[in-house]
């Protein structure tokens, strides 16, 4: 049986290891405030970004399915980032 793989998922993961690869030893070097909050920049940054590809409602969009997954209690790994592309309808993993 042939698997199909969907790249925008593919694409995900692989993105998601590089980050996972590069962010700690990036921050080997920082002072100890700057570590601290480094989650809360890196959160801004994608934030905006993500607001000026995706739009304003569609990024509050986005992020509340991020929301709706963590409450869930979906916690996402490089190997299974949250899918943001289903429908409401559709459970996640």
């Amino acid at each position: 049986m042939e698997t199909t793989i969907d790249p925008d998922a593919h694409y995900t993961q692989v993105a998601m290891r590089a980050l996972s690869r590069f962010v700690p030893s990036a921050l080997d070097d920082a002072p100890a405030a700057v570590r601290a909050r480094f989650n809360n920049a890196l959160l801004n940054v994608a934030v905006n970004r993500l607001i000026e590809v995706e739009g304003q409602t569609a990024a509050a969009t986005i992020l509340w399915r991020i929301v709706d997954a963590l409450q869930d209690g979906y916690l996402p790994t490089p190997d299974h980032p949250i899918d943001l592309t289903r429908q409401d309808d559709v459970p996640m993993q």
